[in-house]
């Protein structure tokens, strides 16, 4: 995920990334689906830039080699990321609506068809002849801005009282 203002009008910055947890839990998933088994699992994970990028290897089963198919093929070229928000508040951005998140748990990365974060995108030039990507959760930004791995889409912005739940960045209503 980078710096940019997801769809639904929140930031996470890629200073607060809590990766520790998610290293000895490397989850890739497809569509934020925790009831399923993962489609692979990140074999490096890390913050480039402004940007949470990582690098996935394919499991060996039928489900992650359709998603591989179609990630490959260019069918499916976004990445999501789920997260359990530490430190957030109201952004202030010009249209003033969305949450600033300061400090974040990663707890998944997951394939999706619409991401939240329009620059989550699969890295094409970091495709390799194993069964192996390189893709980011977001790709590396030069531009100062906010980084981006969200709550579920639709979700209401949360009153500041409120404690979130584990968030994700999806085309659907997803929360973990």
């Amino acid at each position: 995920s980078d710096a940019t203002p997801d769809r639904y009008g929140d930031t996470v910055s890629h200073k607060g990334w809590d990766l520790e947890a998610f290293k000895r839990n490397p989850v890739i998933l497809w569509g934020h689906d925790a009831s399923s088994p993962p489609v692979g699992k990140a074999v490096s994970v890390k913050v480039t830039g402004k940007a949470l990028v990582g690098e996935i290897e394919f499991a060996p089963t039928a489900a992650a080699k359709e998603i591989e198919t179609l990630v490959l093929g260019g069918y499916v070229r976004a990445v999501s990321v789920g997260f359990l928000p530490k430190k957030y508040g109201p952004r202030k951005g010009e249209d003033g609506q969305g949450i600033a998140f300061e400090e974040q748990e990663l707890l998944e990365c997951s394939f999706v068809s619409i991401p939240a974060n329009p620059n989550a995108l699969v890295d094409e030039s970091s495709k390799s002849e194993r069964d192996q990507i390189v893709k980011s959760f977001g790709n590396p930004a030069d531009e100062p801005q906010h980084n981006e791995p969200p709550r579920a889409a639709g979700a209401e912005a949360m009153p500041e009282s409120t404690t979130p739940a584990p968030v994700t960045q999806a085309a659907e209503p997803t929360v973990t």
